[in-house]
């Protein structure tokens, strides 16, 4: 497996993400077809501005596709491995997953410095969407090995804990089917990304908290964290 990088503007500092790859058994639509579509989509979204009005982000965004994320995480890992060292490391990443799952309610972060930043962020765009915070690293997609190398890293939050669309409950297996995308919803997010993707990315140097994550004191707490129940504060 590859991993394929998508970029649209000059250097690291904010990362969009999602993984191209499915499990055998499973038509891949939802998971994660629909998180690859409003990767594209919302990368589009910002080039047409910037060619079309002259809108341009402040910061660099970087969009990357993933191989392998359902065999361990391979694509992002060796992504990670293989971009970031001690520094430069992105200020923030965003992972797009399983988006047809449910509306759009806002930002889950993996560590609280941002909740502040992005929440002020969130609120400029007057949708009613809400940034929180896990109680537990999640292992379970792609933002999992930027938050191992002390990267700020988030997932949109769309259906975890609440307000799941029944008919996409099934992941991983050959029900994963077209029919059940919704379309509407992908230009929905695809549309309320772009806009806070350019606002953050204007969000002035000074006003972002340092990054004071430490890679030691991570793998600690991933350890300590072992079958914990996943919650959100």
């Amino acid at each position: 497996m590859t991993c394929r990088r998508f970029c649209i503007f000059r250097s690291p500092d904010r990362d969009d993400l999602a993984h191209h790859d499915t499990t055998p058994d499973s038509f891949g639509a939802n998971d994660n077809g629909a998180g690859v579509a409003v990767l594209l989509e919302t990368a589009r979204l910002l080039a047409g501005a910037s060619n079309a009005l002259g809108i341009q982000p402040g910061r660099t965004i970087r969009f990357v596709s993933f191989g392998a994320e359902e065999q361990g995480l391979q694509g992002s890992t060796a992504f990670v491995e293989h971009h970031f060292g001690p520094e430069p490391k992105p200020r923030f990443m965003l992972a797009l997953d399983e988006l047809s799952t449910g509306p759009m309610k806002g930002v889950v972060l993996q560590f609280p410095e941002l909740r502040s930043l992005i929440q002020n962020q969130l609120d400029e765009l007057n949708e009613g969407l809400k940034c929180h915070v896990l109680s537990q690293l999640d292992a379970s997609g792609d933002m999992f090995p930027f938050a191992r190398r002390g990267i700020p890293s988030s997932f949109l939050w769309r259906w975890r804990f609440v307000g799941r669309h029944p008919e996409t409950a099934y992941g991983h297996s050959n029900a994963d089917t077209p029919d059940k995308v919704r379309i509407r919803e992908l230009k929905e997010y695809a549309g309320v990304l772009a806009r806070f993707l350019l606002r953050i990315s204007h969000v002035p140097a000074a006003d972002w908290p340092e990054n004071e994550l430490n890679i030691e004191n991570i793998a600690k707490r991933i350890e300590a964290e072992r079958g914990a129940v996943f919650r959100t504060m």
